[in-house]
């Protein structure tokens, strides 16, 4: 980054992303990640010759870790709702008369 405005400008361009992302709720992030996803699984040998190339690992290990990253956007995709949605979760036994929650915190932007 040159200075502070280069750095005001992205961290603007990354609020409005993460508000756009919001926005979509659990289906719509769903979709597109498991979009991603097939793009990225077709493009498979093209990333894992660049990753070869840049970094200098052998081809297997690249193509491993393109697919790796395919599994892990998979599971995101099909998980988030269940790992990052409010749930009960248990109180313990100090506090075995209240309900406890758990939710993901939304970052309130100004």
């Amino acid at each position: 980054m040159d200075g502070p405005e280069e750095a005001r400008a992205a961290v603007g361009r990354a609020r409005e992303a993460a508000r756009a992302w919001a926005a979509c709720g659990w289906t719509g992030r769903r979709a597109r990640l498991l979009a991603w996803k097939r793009s990225l699984a077709r493009r498979l040998p093209e990333l894992a010759e660049s990753i070869s190339a840049e970094t200098g690992k052998p081809p297997h290990v690249a193509r491993a870790e393109v697919l790796l990253t395919l599994v892990h956007l998979d599971w995101a995709a099909r998980n988030a709702r269940r790992v990052l949605g409010r749930r009960r979760v248990p109180s313990g036994p100090l506090a075995v008369h209240q309900r406890a929650l758990l939710a993901a915190s939304v970052p309130r932007w100004t």
